[in-house]
């Protein structure tokens, strides 16, 4: 009996903390080439699996090179008396990993190719330009209702752009969001 009570304490203490948050920031070097704007999401809390709608401005002032990665940190915060960051690892191409930008940007097509101004093509290298974007609409997978719901929670996402030959950082940006499952409602 003590050690239900104690996880039921535990899950009633992660799960139950459901801020709807949803900030950015842009913490690229005073050098970078990518200059994150503005961004927004909506519905918050962010529904998983589901349609999100995202706003933003980015102004790229250089091109971005073909070979260009992101550095993604992802952390869960888990709520127990304080906040608990815990670092989500890099499994099977999945969580805080090196992605290659261009091959990110060819499998969402769809979701990003909104935000491209009329005449510039949606392909790599990304050319010097204003990327903005109202209202496109994101559809955030279905992993089926038990993974969606151990997903449900709050995070940090950290995405550094580097160009690889200089490994110079192009841009940065940090992400609080909050994720909400059918099974949190």
């Amino acid at each position: 009996m003590g050690k239900f009570l104690v996880f039921s304490i535990l899950v009633l203490c992660t799960s139950s903390w459901a801020d709807d948050v949803f900030e950015y920031e842009d913490c690229g070097a005073s050098d970078k080439t990518i200059f994150f704007e503005s961004l927004d999401v909506s519905p918050l809390p962010v529904p998983f699996p589901g349609v999100v709608k995202t706003s933003g401005r980015i102004m790229v002032t250089d091109t971005i090179p073909d070979n260009a990665i992101v550095d993604l940190k992802l952390t869960r915060i888990i709520k127990f008396i304080t906040d608990i960051p815990i670092p989500l690892p890099c499994i099977s191409g999945f969580g805080s990993c090196k992605y290659d930008l261009c091959k990110l940007m060819l499998g969402n097509k769809e979701r990003i190719c909104g935000y491209f101004p009329e005449g510039v093509p949606c392909e790599c290298p990304i050319l010097p330009n204003t990327y903005e974007g109202e209202d496109e609409p994101m559809s955030l997978p279905d992993v089926g209702s038990f993974l969606s719901m151990l997903a449900a929670g709050r995070y940090k996402v950290e995405g550094r752009i580097r160009d690889v030959n200089t490994d110079k950082e192009l841009g940065c940006i940090k992400l609080k969001a909050t994720l909400t499952s059918s099974g949190f409602r």
